[in-house]
């Protein structure tokens, strides 16, 4: 799902510090997913679990001058900083509208080009 969302992302000109809309049938055949309601549950989950479960970044580093002392900073985040679902009405076939906002840190790095190329073609082919 979050290599699906930084397909979109990356699609939308990636935008820093704004959101990044789409829909459930965008991101179900970017996943190459048929639809119904099992897909849109899990596609519903799947952008909760990634904006509500907890992520810690710890990293230790010695200051200059002090070779005695590690200091440990430890960071918590999600990885989507903001989620929003609209749904139109509660019919099983109805499309959903998202709008998501990638945790600053993470969205930094992306835009520095500071990750490992992905061939997108390739990992959307690995569940089929």
């Amino acid at each position: 799902m979050f290599y699906a969302l930084i397909h979109q992302w990356e699609k939308a000109g990636k935008p820093v510090g704004r959101p990044v809309y789409f829909s459930d049938r965008v991101l179900s055949r970017l996943l190459h997913k048929g639809w119904g309601t099992n897909v849109i549950d899990a596609i519903t989950g799947s952008l909760r679990r990634l904006r509500t479960i907890p992520l810690r970044w710890i990293k230790a580093f010695h200051k200059s001058g002090e070779i005695d002392n590690e200091y440990e900073e430890e960071i918590p985040f999600q990885m989507l900083d903001d989620l929003k679902i609209v749904t139109r009405n509660r019919t099983a076939t109805s499309p959903t509208s998202r709008d998501i906002s990638v945790q600053p840190h993470i969205e930094a790095n992306l835009f520095g080009n500071y990750t490992k190329p992905l061939l997108e073609d390739v990992f959307f082919q690995i569940g089929e």
